[in-house]
C-alpha cells in the first residue's frame, strides 16, 4: 500500500551516482521508480533538482502531481520514513524576487477535488506536423484531462482550442480559437511563465543531447566550497586583542601578592590610596584580591565616590584585562573575573550586574537593589563605562574562540563543543540553554535595546541613551556571532532555526518602533547574522497563513504599485523611505559579505576565476541549463544571484525605481541608488571583458 503512494519520475539529474542514490533510498522506503524519457501517468512524483523546460515538469504539473527536489528522497531516507512533500517542492523567484511554486496552485485544485486536471474540458485538435512532437504534446494534453483529436475531428465533436504547431491558414480556419503550442504554458503558470524562462516550441530531443554535451558539475563543486568557506569565516574580528598574550609571562598559575595594606586602607576608608596601591600593581599573572576590588566597588556604586576615582577604576579593569585576559589563563582566573563583576551587595552573577547597571542608565529604577536616585550624572557614566567593559571582555573570548586559541585546563574532562568554561557562556547561557539563541538572558537584553532606542526626553539624553542602544547591540551581535560559531559545524540547522527565531523576536519587540529609530538601530548592527533572510528564500508574504489577510495584503500592496506607476517627483514620507533605504542598504552589503562570489582576480587571473567562469557559463547558456543537474541548493541560488546582477548590468533596475526615489536627496536613499549604480557599472565592466 505504501509503495502504490510513491511512485517517482525522476528528471534533469544526469550524474548517475545522484541518481543511484536516490533510487536506492526509493527503494529503501518502499516506494517504487518508473525509468523512461517520457511521462507517466501511473506516477504519483517527479523529482526534479529546479523547474525544467520538459515533458515530465509540464504534465506532472498539468495532472496535479507532486514536484519536489532531490532533497526530499535524501531527507526522508535520515528520517526514516516518508517526510511531507509541501516543504521539498520546487521553487522558483521572479523578477519581483517573490518564491513562486509553478505546480501547487493545480496540484491543490486537484487534490481538493475542484478540477481532474489543468486542461480539464478542453477538447483540442491537434494540429502539429513533426510525429516525435505531435506524441509529446498529445501525453501533455492528456496528463490535463484534455481531450485530443488529430485532424480531421470527428463530426460529432465539438472543439474548444486549436493547438498548432507551426500556426498556419488551415489551423487558422478551424472552428475554434487557434493558438500556438506555447499556450499549454501560458495557460498553467501565466504571467510568470516569463520567469520560468523556457520555450515550450524548443525542441526537446535536441534540447536533450545539448545539456549533455556540458558539464557544469565543476562549477557546482567550486561554488559549493565558496558557500563552505564563508559559512566558516568568523564575522566580527577584533584585532585590539592580538597582543593581549604576552609570551615573557606564561598564565600557567594566577600569581598572588602582599595587598595586606590595601586590604587595611579600605577598612580605614582610605579607598582612594587603597585604588592608587593597586592600579601600581598592574602585571601579567598578579592578581589584587577579588575581596579588595569587590569593597571599591561596593564604595562606588554607593555615590560619594568622585568622578576621579570612578575613572581610575574602571582603568583598573581595563588594566587587569590587558594584563590577565581571562581566555588565555586557567579556570582560576575566570572564577576571579566572574567573583568581581557581580553586584557586591546581591552576588547573584555577571548578567544581573549587566542588567542593574543599564537599567540605571535608562533611569528605569528597577535595579536588584537600591542605587543613588535619581540618577547621578557621574554614576552613571561609571555603570556605561562597566557595560564598555564587559563588552570588551566579551569581545576578547570571541576573537579567542574564533581564533582557536581558547585555553582549556580541564584535561580530565572531555572536550565540550559548546564553550562552557567562557564566561560569555557562562554569563547567558545555563546548561539547559545551550541549544538556544534565545534564553531568558538574552530575550532580556533584547528588550532593554528596544527601551533605550524608544527613550524620549531632551536632546542630550536622547543621544547617550542611543550610544546605550549601540553598546547593547555590539554585545548582542557577540553573543550572536559566539552561539553560531559554536554550533555551525555540527548542526547549521540548528543555527538556521536560532537565527530564524531570533528575527521574529527582534521583528515582535521592535514593531513600535518609529522609522527613524529603526534606521539608527540597522546602521548600528555589525554582525551578518542579525540581517540574514529566511534560509529558504521565503518572503514575509509566503508566512502569512491566513486567506484573508494574504488577499488583504495583496490588495493593498496592488494599491502601491498603482501609485508606483505614476510618475511622481515628491516624497510623500520620508522617515518611511529612509528607513527603508537603510535597511536595503545594509542587506545589499551584509549579502555580499555573507553570501556574495569573491571579487574580480587580478587580469592575469580572469579567465580561470570563478566568477568568470560562472559568467561565461550564463552568457551562453540559460539558468536551467547550467544547474540541470546540481543537488546543492545553495549552489544554485548563488547561479541565480549571479544572473540577477547581471540583469543589473542592463538597467532592468532602474525602471522599477520611481522618479521621486531616484532624485531624493536623503542620505539613505541616495547611497543605495550608488550602491545599485556601482552594483550595475561593475557588472557592465565583467561582462564588457568576456
Amino acid at each position: 500500500m505504501e509503495s502504490c503512494r510513491h511512485v517517482f519520475q525522476v528528471s534533469g539529474i544526469k550524474n548517475r551516482e545522484k541518481k543511484r542514490i536516490l533510487l536506492k533510498g526509493i527503494n529503501q522506503l518502499g516506494g517504487k521508480y518508473i525509468g523512461g524519457s517520457v511521462y507517466r501517468h501511473s506516477s504519483t512524483h517527479l523529482i526534479i533538482p529546479q523547474v525544467l523546460p520538459g515533458e515530465k515538469f509540464l504534465a506532472a504539473c498539468a495532472a496535479g502531481k507532486w514536484v519536489v527536489t532531490p532533497n526530499y528522497i535524501l531527507d526522508s531516507v535520515q528520517n526514516g520514513s516518508w517526510l511531507e512533500e509541501r516543504l521539498y517542492e520546487v521553487a522558483i523567484f521572479t523578477r519581483s524576487s517573490a518564491a513562486f511554486y509553478p505546480v501547487r496552485q493545480w496540484r491543490e485544485k486537484v487534490s481538493n477535488g475542484r478540477i481532474t486536471g489543468a486542461f480539464q474540458g478542453w477538447r483540442v485538435l491537434l494540429m502539429v506536423q513533426e510525429p516525435t512532437r505531435r506524441d509529446m504534446f498529445k501525453r501533455l494534453l492528456k496528463a490535463g484531462r484534455a481531450e485530443v483529436y488529430n485532424s480531421p475531428p470527428p463530426t460529432f465533436t465539438s472543439i474548444t482550442h486549436v493547438m498548432a504547431k507551426p500556426v498556419t491558414e488551415s489551423s487558422k480556419s478551424q472552428d475554434a480559437p487557434c493558438y500556438p503550442v506555447s499556450h499549454i504554458v501560458q495557460h498553467l503558470f501565466g504571467s510568470n511563465c516569463v520567469d520560468i524562462k523556457f520555450n515550450i516550441t524548443d525542441d526537446p530531443v535536441a534540447e536533450k543531447d545539448d545539456y549533455l554535451d556540458h558539464d557544469f558539475s565543476n562549477l557546482e563543486a567550486e561554488l559549493k566550497s565558496v558557500v563552505l568557506k564563508k559559512e566558516g569565516q568568523p564575522r566580527l574580528c577584533f584585532l585590539q586583542f592580538l597582543g593581549y598574550h604576552d609570551p615573557h609571562h606564561p598564565h600557567s598559575q594566577a600569581i598572588l601578592a602582599d595587598f595586606s595594606n590595601v586590604g587595611t586602607m579600605i577598612e580605614c576608608g582610605l579607598f582612594i590610596e587603597a585604588l592608587d596601591s593597586i592600579r601600581s600593581s598592574a602585571f601579567p599573572g598578579l592578581l589584587p584580591p577579588a575581596t579588595n576590588l569587590i569593597s571599591l566597588l561596593q564604595y562606588a556604586q554607593q555615590g560619594n565616590a568622585t568622578s576621579v576615582f570612578l575613572r581610575n577604576f574602571h582603568q583598573v579593569l581595563e588594566n587587569l584585562l590587558l594584563t590577565n585576559p581571562p581566555w588565555l589563563a586557567p579556570n582560576s582566573v575566570k572564577k576571579y573575573y566572574a567573583q568581581v563583576l557581580q553586584c557586591p551587595q546581591c552576588k547573584t552573577g555577571l548578567w544581573p550586574f549587566l542588567e542593574t547597571a543599564i537599567r540605571y542608565c535608562l533611569s528605569s529604577g528597577v535595579t536588584c537593589h537600591p542605587l543613588p536616585g535619581p540618577a547621578l550624572p557621574t554614576l552613571v557614566d561609571f555603570h556605561y563605562d562597566i557595560i564598555s567593559f564587559c563588552l570588551k571582555l566579551f569581545q576578547g573570548e570571541l576573537h579567542s574562540v574564533t581564533s582557536r586559541d581558547f585555553v582549556r585546563h580541564q584535561v580530565t574532562q572531555a572536550p565540550s563543543t559548546f564553550s562552557s568554561g567562557s564566561l560569555l557562556c557562562g554569563t547567558f547561557w545555563t546548561v539547559w540553554e545551550h541549544s538556544t539563541l534565545l534564553p531568558r538572558s538574552v530575550k532580556q537584553l533584547i528588550q532593554l535595546i528596544v527601551q533605550a532606542a524608544d527613550m524620549g526626553g531632551a536632546e542630550t539624553a536622547k543621544t547617550q541613551k542611543l550610544h546605550l542602544a549601540d553598546t547593547m547591540l555590539h554585545l548582542l551581535s557577540v553573543l550572536v556571532e559566539f552561539w553560531c560559531q559554536q554550533h555551525l559545524r555540527l548542526n547549521q540547522r540548528l543555527v538556521e532555526k536560532g537565527l530564524k527565531d531570533l528575527s521574529e523576536h527582534l521583528a515582535v519587540v521592535s514593531q513600535d518602533l518609529p522609522p527613524a529609530v529603526l534606521v539608527e538601530l540597522v546602521a548600528s548592527v555589525r554582525s551578518s547574522r542579525l540581517k540574514q533572510t529566511d534560509e529558504k528564500g521565503r518572503t514575509p508574504m509566503d508566512l502569512v497563513c491566513t486567506p484573508g489577510q494574504k488577499e488583504e495584503l495583496l490588495s493593498s500592496a496592488e494599491v502601491g504599485d498603482s501609485t508606483q506607476r505614476h510618475e511622481g517627483t515628491e516624497v510623500l514620507n520620508l522617515p518611511l523611505l529612509e528607513a527603508g533605504s537603510s535597511l536595503l542598504c545594509h542587506l545589499v552589503v551584509s549579502y555580499q559579505l555573507e553570501r556574495g562570489l569573491p571579487g574580480h582576480s587580478q587580469p592575469r587571473d580572469k579567465p580561470n576565476s570563478l566568477v568568470y567562469k560562472l559568467v561565461r557559463a550564463l552568457e551562453t547558456h540559460p539558468l536551467q541549463k547550467v544547474t540541470l543537474d546540481w543537488t546543492d541548493q545553495r549552489a544554485v541560488k548563488l547561479v541565480e544571484d549571479v544572473e540577477t546582477l547581471l540583469e543589473l548590468s542592463q538597467g532592468k533596475h532602474r525602471e522599477q525605481v520611481s522618479r521621486a526615489v531616484r532624485e531624493c536627496k536623503g542620505e539613505s536613499t541616495t547611497v543605495l541608488m550608488e550602491i545599485l549604480e556601482n552594483l550595475s557599472s561593475r557588472d557592465e565592466m565583467l561582462v564588457a571583458d568576456l
